[in-house]
């Protein structure tokens, strides 16, 4: 494992590397015991490249104070063995109090289902789409869900989309009408970072 921490108000400990061998989970263990033992860790950002679920799970579970995630990239676990942490996804989505998450580039809608589900007081999420993702899908399926879901805790949403224009906000807010998904909400566009802001009450 490697690993830095910064101490400060809010402490963050920033993961690059992750694996699944006893050794490791059990050097792990010991040093966040450590690490607790002096301070709370607050933020986690996990730079490995497409750490897997049970991975994420395991490290919150360990880190009761976290107050935000950050991932860089996610890998689901193959359906066939979802039985086996189906219990710990449970145990430890109800217990964490993570309200900010960050998913620096997403392959998948199902990668943000599942951080939803893994993090469900999140009132904040910032995701990064890559070009082959139809943006306008994407959305409408991400916020039928949070509406359907009736997700009362998250209300705001950061994308970033490579090619943003207007005509994209005014399919959205057409969508969200038509769709009746929320009665008050704002739509900002930054077209210097291609960034989307979405929030909602």
């Amino acid at each position: 494992m490697n690993s830095s921490i910064e101490l400060s108000k809010s402490t963050r400990l920033i993961v690059w590397s992750v694996s699944d061998d006893d050794y490791y989970s059990r050097l792990l263990k010991l040093t966040i015991d450590e690490i607790l033992s002096i301070t709370q860790i607050y933020h986690l950002e996990i730079s490995k490249p497409n750490i897997c679920s049970t991975e994420i799970i395991k490290l919150i579970d360990k880190l009761p104070a976290l107050d935000s995630l950050k991932i860089f990239s996610l890998n689901l676990l193959e359906s066939i063995f979802a039985n086996f942490y189906e219990h710990d996804l449970y145990m430890v989505a109800n217990k964490n109090n993570i309200n900010k998450v960050y998913l620096v580039k997403m392959n998948a809608i199902e990668e943000v289902y599942f951080l939803i589900r893994l993090c469900p007081r999140m009132t904040y999420l910032k995701v990064n789409l890559i070009d082959n993702i139809d943006y306008e899908v994407f959305l409408k399926d991400l916020l039928m869900k949070i509406n359907n879901d009736y997700n009362q805790y998250l209300r705001s949403l950061c994308l970033y989309i490579p090619t943003t224009n207007n005509e994209m906000i005014n399919k959205l807010q057409d969508m969200i009408n038509h769709e009746k998904l929320f009665h008050h909400f704002t739509i900002k566009l930054e077209f210097d970072n291609n960034m989307l802001y979405l929030q909602w009450k």
